[in-house]
């Protein structure tokens, strides 16, 4: 008899162990859930759209390019169905509200580059830019041998000159950035100094030329 109630009561206790079992493993199930679920909802939060343009770039149909964030750090290209990471390619610090959106084929292929304008600063300034073209599969990024930060040591300035307020121009087949050189003790700018960044031979990336 005594037996018999061991077994009977070690039959309850397995039977109890597998339920508290199943009730636990059936709310982990549902707090991964709620995880993933309030993962997407963040992500959702976070995806924001700086520019949203139509271009016609040459193709037979108008492109549709948007310029947006998920996360505040990377700085998408959306061209049609591709995307291109911009912040992959160069360290990009700017405020993006204050990006804009251009294109023109400087290579006159037919087909247009699009090009991301980066402006800040205490006066709102043009600061930087990145370039995408399409080598006839899928659109890449353009490496550039323009570095801003060093056009200060490139320029062959007089003494007591400093370069202020940088602009950019999209020439013919060129880009022109430009910028005012002031001088120690005068309030308005002596001059303006060029940079001329334009494609190489093979069309594969951008160079780059000084102009005092």
């Amino acid at each position: 008899m005594k037996r018999k109630f061991l077994a009977a009561a070690m039959t309850v206790l397995m039977a109890a162990t597998l339920c508290v079992g199943c009730g636990s493993e059936k709310n982990v199930k549902q707090q991964d859930t709620k995880q993933v679920e309030q993962q997407v909802e963040n992500n959702a939060n976070l995806q924001k759209t700086y520019q949203e343009k139509e271009f016609d770039l040459g193709f037979q149909n108008k492109t549709a390019v948007k310029l947006e964030s998920n996360d505040e750090k990377n700085l998408l290209l959306k061209i049609d169905d591709e995307s291109i990471n911009l912040s992959e390619e160069k360290d990009l610090y700017f405020n993006f509200n204050f990006c804009k959106l251009k294109a023109k084929d400087f290579d006159a292929d037919g087909i247009k580059e699009i090009l991301v304008l980066f402006y800040g600063g205490a006066g709102g300034t043009f600061q930087d830019f990145c370039m995408v073209k399409y080598d006839g599969v899928k659109w890449k990024s353009v490496p550039c041998d323009w570095d801003p930060d060093k056009d200060a040591d490139n320029i062959k300035l007089g003494k007591g000159q400093q370069l202020r307020y940088r602009y950019f121009k999209g020439g013919k087949n060129n880009i022109d950035i430009s910028y005012d050189v002031y001088e120690d003790g005068k309030e308005e700018a002596v001059k303006k100094v060029h940079v001329k960044i334009y494609f190489n031979k093979e069309k594969t990336k951008l160079c780059v030329q000084c102009q005092n």
